[in-house]
């Protein structure tokens, strides 16, 4: 859900062209080493599921379809060429 919820918010940042280099999806997805599962980022992500689930799991589900619904309705108004800067590491073409 949190995945969904970033992607909404990347594309609320403007088109524009960047020279940052474009990371394929495998090559960005290769990006995320675990060293340790309970590295901070880790821990930080499944406390931040554990809050969210902490609504129950009817109110969640809810939530997961509302996001989804908007990102099928948004991605459909994309351009199929949008680039989405991630960081200053690189971008990563909407799929």
């Amino acid at each position: 859900m949190q995945a969904l919820a970033y992607v909404h918010r990347l594309l609320d940042t403007p088109d524009e062209t960047s020279d940052a280099p474009i990371v394929g999806l495998g090559e960005y997805l290769s990006s995320f080493k675990m060293e340790a599962f309970d590295a901070d980022i880790h821990r930080f992500i499944r406390n931040r599921a554990e809050d969210s689930a902490t609504h129950g799991s009817e109110p969640t589900t809810v939530r997961f379809h509302e996001l989804l619904a908007g990102l099928r309705d948004r991605l459909g108004t994309e351009s199929p060429g949008r680039i989405l800067e991630r960081s200053a590491e690189g971008v990563f073409p909407v799929l």
